[in-house]
């Protein structure tokens, strides 16, 4: 069975963790499985951890995705300073990925 995990950001964050300890799990379980991350990372060197904005072009891609969604939240904190969402309107295709192609399960963590 291949399990992949997906997340919106980067591996270091703090929603991240539980993510790793079930990644972890299930490796020591001998399951096959992998993490794919928005965001590159630097503490964490795993070769099952993949970062979907390798290159340029989807590194680009994400900086003007989040650039975006922070202007449509700053703007409706103005409004609403009390409340916080991602408003999940640009995003990065996966479906060409080869893990995504590969994988059994796909498990959504903190996507946005």
């Amino acid at each position: 069975m291949r399990i992949l995990h997906l997340m919106a950001g980067s591996i270091e964050e703090g929603a991240a963790r539980g993510l790793y300890w079930l990644h972890e799990g299930l490796l020591n379980k001998g399951i096959d499985s992998k993490i794919l991350i928005q965001q590159e990372y630097r503490r964490v060197q795993d070769n099952t951890v993949s970062v979907i904005t390798r290159s340029k072009k989807t590194r680009i891609i994400n900086y003007f995705n989040i650039m975006m969604e922070k202007l449509i939240v700053h703007y409706y904190r103005k409004k609403n300073p009390f409340e916080l969402f991602s408003p999940s309107i640009f995003g990065l295709n996966i479906m060409n990925n080869d893990l995504y192609k590969n994988a059994d399960i796909i498990h959504l963590h903190w996507i946005n």
